[in-house]
């Protein structure tokens, strides 16, 4: 069976990721679609506005069969250890021939040869790296210029989605996976536009503008819109600074995306938006910020990264429509699919250390964002 992927967050699902589904059914025409997911917190350093299990069922009723869940130690990472993580979970499953994506200039074959020349980064380039870096810039504006002193096409580090599309092909070539991409060219919004548009606005513009609730119809599946206006991120807020306020510079190292002494600035901070804006400049971003105060709230640390990329894990199924072939699929993967409590016990190693930290994130997400609908279990629909 011919399976394409999608990795996503759908924070929330709206008509943008629609199109993408239906544009893979119309250019690949996949036997299924599955979703490998972000869970209760997202890449960007931000807590999900809705739970796991809703996004799922949303992905489900726009067009996917299947939804298996990023681990949050991957989810919560930067744009190449979150790509790098995806396809080592997709890599483990034989029937996924090809991973689809959207990004706003990237074909296929310039993704290629881009991935080709930026995983091999010759000498010029690290020079130059390594001198933009020490002026101050921040890692990706270091990058792109390197990468023009070294007549790289720096064309696709313009946009986060570009970015993202670069690095998810990086991750195929460097894992040896025999996946083929799929870029296709967005429709709307930018991954940071705040703008609000007509039928394609961002996720970034609906979380801004979720009491707008002409302007979230006119942008989301009438599935999603019920679930608005989606509830406010106070509440993870201070769970995060009061994590802060618990830790030290020891601890803050051992977080992934902390170092040269970012600690000692993150850890004078009282007020979590006030802290992201005075920590983050040209020579860190935001998102990196919110990503280390988000894994250090969650216990995840640069050894448990590194552990996670090389081992075992598992396919934690979030959502299925029903009699799905896709489940059989997954089932056949090398990594155990986990349906069930049973499975769960079943995981060993550094699997089990992974599951524990995906349970806490997920304990987290429900004390900070409560519903009395708040769902336990994988759905089949």
């Amino acid at each position: 069976m011919k399976i394409c992927a999608v990795i996503c967050e759908y924070n929330p699902f709206h008509n943008g990721h629609r199109y993408l589904l239906e544009q893979i059914r119309r250019l690949e025409r996949p036997g299924g679609i599955v979703c490998l997911m972000s869970g209760n917190f997202t890449q960007r350093g931000d807590i999900a506005l809705l739970d796991k299990h809703t996004r799922a069922r949303h992905a489900l009723e726009g067009g996917a069969d299947a939804v298996i869940e990023l681990p949050a130690v991957f989810a919560t990472s930067s744009a190449e250890t979150f790509a790098r993580g995806a396809v080592h979970i997709l890599s483990s499953i034989p029937s996924v021939e090809t991973l689809a994506f959207g990004c706003e200039s990237g074909t296929a074959e310039s993704l290629y040869r881009a991935a080709e020349a930026f995983s091999k980064e010759g000498e010029a380039f690290r020079r130059e790296l390594r001198t933009c870096l020490d002026r101050g810039l921040g890692f990706a504006a270091a990058r792109e210029r390197a990468a023009r002193a070294s007549d790289m096409d720096a064309s696709l580090l313009a946009s986060p989605n570009d970015i993202l599309a670069l690095e998810y092909t990086k991750a195929i070539l460097h894992a040896g996976a025999k996946i083929k991409i799929l870029p296709v060219r967005r429709v709307g919004g930018g991954y940071n536009e705040r703008e609000k548009r007509d039928a394609y606005a961002s996720a970034s513009a609906l979380r801004a503008n979720r009491e707008d609730e002409a302007f979230v119809r006119a942008n989301v599946p009438d599935f999603v819109a019920r679930d608005f206006p989606l509830p406010s991120d106070k509440c993870y807020k201070i769970a995060a600074m009061t994590a802060l306020s618990k830790s030290d510079s020891s601890s803050l190292r051992a977080v992934a995306d902390c170092s040269e002494g970012l600690e000692h600035k993150l850890l004078r901070g009282t007020d979590y938006d006030s802290l992201v804006r005075s920590a983050a400049g040209k020579r860190y971003t935001q998102a990196r910020i919110r990503r280390i105060l988000l894994q250090n709230l969650l216990g995840i640390r640069r050894e448990d990264i590194a552990r996670a990329l090389s081992s075992p894990l598992y396919l934690n199924l979030l959502a299925a429509k029903k009699d799905s072939p896709l489940l059989s699929e997954l089932g056949n993967a090398a990594f155990p699919l986990v349906v069930r409590g049973r499975d769960r016990a079943k995981l060993c190693g550094e699997a089990l250390r992974m599951q524990e930290i995906d349970s806490y994130a997920d304990k987290i997400h429900k004390i900070c964002m409560p519903s009395k609908k708040y769902p336990k279990n994988f759905k089949i629909v």
